[in-house]
């Protein structure tokens, strides 16, 4: 498994992770209601920015593995000749 492969896997469990963690915060907030679930809504809210800066961070090691690999799907060859060269392989 290639370098990009899995720092793109540990960026997107810790996105994941921390998502959960934002919608339990967001639901206490609920719950709790007044000044202290406004802060906590507000404390996840920060949160879920890092979340989204994360999971493009993520993306973009995963965009780099596929084309390092050359598995991406956005190729000029037809899906025949792909075929083939598997075949062959």
């Amino acid at each position: 498994m290639s370098l990009f492969k899995k720092i793109y896997g540990m960026i997107a469990l810790i996105t994941l992770t921390l998502g959960f963690i934002v919608a339990i915060l967001f639901l206490i907030a609920i719950v709790m209601g007044g000044n202290q679930g406004e802060l906590i809504a507000i404390f996840a809210g920060i949160v879920m920015n890092w979340c989204i800066k994360l999971a493009a961070i993520a993306v973009l090691f995963g965009i780099i593995d596929i084309y390092i690999r050359k598995e991406h799907s956005l190729t000029m060859k037809s899906e025949g000749k792909k075929e083939e060269e598997k075949l062959y392989m």
